[in-house]
């Protein structure tokens, strides 16, 4: 496999960097509409924005519980936890996918977090220099 093939693949997921050096990478849900989040290794949770809730269709928008969260600098605050049928960066899929439906920062421009909830199922790394999320599916998972 020549290096050009490697840089290819499908666990090999590029990305921008924006807003001070986080990575931003493109997500596919069921559905017609491409979404961009955000690497958070900070958040437990995936999460996604009420219009992104919206635009995934019904059952998205339907809460399964509520969640008590701690957002960085803010007080304690419920969330509703909604179950996505899939998330796929590259060609790394995860189904049933819990999310919480928070608001984000509108500067952002972003449709959501992707939370450790997603990524601790793969190894992953990030390579800054080339703006690089490398999931790998974890042996025998």
């Amino acid at each position: 496999m020549s290096s050009l093939d490697h840089r290819r693949r499908p666990d090999r997921i590029r990305g921008t960097r924006k807003y001070g050096g986080v990575l931003i990478v493109s997500v596919t849900c069921p559905g017609p509409i491409g979404l961009e989040f955000l690497v958070d290794t900070g958040a437990a949770m995936t999460a996604i924005t009420p219009a992104t809730a919206v635009a995934l269709g019904p059952s998205v928008v339907r809460p399964l519980r509520k969640e008590r969260i701690a957002p960085v600098g803010k007080a304690l605050l419920s969330a509703p936890v909604v179950r996505l049928q899939s998330l796929q960066v590259g060609g790394c899929e995860v189904v049933d996918l819990d999310a919480l439906i928070l608001d984000l920062p509108p500067g952002l421009h972003i449709d959501g977090l992707l939370g450790v909830n997603f990524l601790e199922r793969f190894r992953m790394t990030i390579e800054f220099d080339t703006a690089t999320l490398i999931l790998r599916r974890k042996r025998g998972g």
